[in-house]
């Protein structure tokens, strides 16, 4: 497990970053680590207010940086020794994006990123969120699929993995996992009893690190959505005592939401996609890091075709674009304020 959701909730409770300036781990409370914690956590939290009132023409320039500078802070009071924790000059990171004709919109399939050079700001971060960094090239298209809840790729997109939203439900009779989200179940095959062949989901979850080892099923179909709003979904069926307590779940889920051990039939859990090379899956945190690089590389190197993805006259993708940076982004300080409160606790 990557992140518990619950740890996430001090946005509500403390407010911005600024309440964590009292609350030093260890190898933060003297020294130079104890100044660059500090420092940082205004930063962040500065240039973050800065890009709410900002437009989307330079909103992701100020994100980028403000969640670098956490990272920052992350790393100063993380458990990395004094020689690893301060990155060398650098982001860390490359971005490629073909040249678009005018009146032409920018595909995130052809924008690339990859990691480039050695113990730079992205590699130190993943180093203190004990995450994997991209081992291989990823688009953007990939990135913000792997987003929870991000408005723009939905399941049926090709060669788009979305995290798998998952809910854990106790019957009278059995217990199922009931994959709620991720899966276009419109491509899934169906045997004559109305099962989902083994293989086919097995090829799917081939795409998940965490859940290539999940334990067989008793069975699984495609069952109704709940409400109406909710599409059909996958149910794996277990014994009814299979997963008693919950918590035997946890290295099969990479983050549990905040009811996660309550049983209460809600989405509970989300399982992430590989990216890249990666055979483990990335930190949420370090996925917001590297879209809000690449967005602030698109707008500041790349003005024309920045600016061609925000024309709402022109595509639909300039509307779900601001949505993701303007609204969904939040998540990224909320899940910076989660691994602060892990560390200093």
């Amino acid at each position: 497990m990557i992140i518990d959701r619950r740890l996430t909730e001090w946005s509500r409770d403390l407010g911005l970053l600024g309440s964590f300036a009292s609350l030093k781990s260890s190898t933060a409370r003297s020294g130079i680590r104890r100044y660059t914690y500090l420092t940082s956590l205004r930063q962040a939290e500065e240039l973050w207010r800065s890009a709410k009132s900002s437009s989307m023409l330079t909103s992701p320039i100020l994100r980028y940086y403000a969640l670098m500078q956490a990272g920052l802070a992350i790393a100063s009071s993380c458990r990395l020794g004094n020689s690893d924790w301060q990155a060398n000059a650098g982001h860390g990171l490359d971005l490629v994006a073909p040249q678009v004709a005018a009146g032409t919109v920018l595909d995130f399939n052809n924008v690339v990123i990859r990691s480039r050079g050695r113990h730079m700001a992205a590699q130190v971060l993943a180093e203190a969120l004990e995450s994997p960094l991209l081992t291989g090239d990823v688009t953007l298209a990939q990135l913000i699929a792997s987003l929870r809840d991000q408005p723009i790729y939905h399941a049926g997109d090709s060669d788009i993995r979305l995290p798998l939203v998952i809910n854990v439900y106790s019957g009278p009779a059995s217990m199922s996992l009931d994959v709620m989200r991720g899966i276009n179940v419109e491509k899934l095959g169906r045997d004559s009893a109305g099962q989902v062949p083994i293989q086919e989901l097995q090829d799917v979850f081939a795409n998940y690190p965490s859940f290539r080892s999940i334990p067989l099923w008793q069975s699984a179909t495609v069952e109704q959505g709940w409400v109406f709003d909710c599409p059909d979904f996958v149910r794996l069926e277990y014994p009814l005592n299979q997963w008693f307590p919950w918590s035997q779940l946890d290295p099969y889920f990479d983050e549990w939401a905040s009811d996660a051990h309550g049983g209460r039939g809600d989405p509970v859990s989300c399982v992430y996609p590989a990216l890249g090379a990666n055979t483990v899956a990335q930190h949420p945190l370090l996925t917001w890091y590297l879209c809000m690089y690449a967005f602030s590389i698109l707008a500041r190197y790349h003005p024309a075709s920045w600016r061609a993805l925000l024309n709402k006259e022109e595509t639909i993708v300039a509307g779900l674009l601001e949505n993701l940076v303007q609204e969904r982004s939040e998540d990224a300080f909320d899940l910076v304020g989660g691994v602060l409160q892990q560390i200093v606790s």
